[in-house]
């Protein structure tokens, strides 16, 4: 099990390199899941595939303003309780489903405005499903087989369908840059009847590294000219 990550891992490396490139539009599939790191659990989010497609904009002469990505994205994540099977002895236990079963199927569009003193505002919507609709109990059942996994148990206990509509908006701004470090400020907020909240931090690269309106941190690597 442990070698079949590893090998998808390298997989994913070697696609990345491909951004490095110059560039108007690019897509991608991302994902996430416990097992990567290779614990034999699952636990609450657990799991997400995401497709995407990002195009560069034109940017009108402006002082301020040096990109402007629009995106769309197909996805999928995963929530379980604290186990994917609450299956104890060969008994179904609803008792350890300390949060449900879910499965969110969405799909969404961002504009990123970028400018030039390193600053960007990305806003989000998405539109999706959560419950059986959003075909969670088959996903898992499958990954887990195609892995080796264990069978996942307890999925009659998902929540029952509803759409979703959710707002997001986050706003990055360059700190301090030295010749291999620099720090950003990171915020986002979420609004919606499937994810609310807001958070506020900090972002640390180390190395050789693009700027922050072209630069995978941001999700900026699709541009329409290279003139910067």
């Amino acid at each position: 099990m442990k070698y079949k990550i590893i090998c998808l891992l390298l997989c994913f490396a070697c696609c990345s390199g491909a951004y490095s490139q110059s560039h108007r539009n690019e897509i991608g599939v991302e994902t996430d899941d416990d097992s990567y790191l290779a614990q034999g659990s699952d636990r609450y989010y657990t799991a997400g595939t995401f497709i995407f497609y990002r195009h560069g904009l034109k940017v009108d002469s402006s002082k301020h303003m040096q990109n402007k990505v629009l995106g769309f994205e197909i996805g999928q994540k995963l929530f379980t309780p604290q186990s994917g099977s609450i299956n104890y002895n060969g008994i179904d236990d609803p008792r350890f489903v300390d949060r449900p079963f879910a499965a969110y199927l969405y799909a969404g569009a961002t504009l990123n405005l970028l400018y030039k003193d390193e600053s960007n505002l990305k806003l989000g919507a998405q539109i999706g499903v959560v419950g059986p609709s959003a075909l969670g109990k088959q996903t898992q059942e499958t990954i887990h087989k195609l892995f080796g996994l264990y069978h996942p148990a307890g999925w009659e206990y998902q929540i029952d369908d509803n759409a979703e509509l959710n707002l997001s908006a986050e706003y990055n701004r360059l700190l301090a840059r030295d010749r291999s470090f620099d720090v950003s400020l990171t915020s986002y907020a979420n609004l919606g009847n499937g994810f609310t909240g807001a958070g506020i931090g900090a972002m640390f690269r180390l190395g050789d590294f693009n700027q922050l309106f072209y630069s995978e941190s941001t999700q900026s690597t699709a541009i329409k000219s290279q003139n910067f």
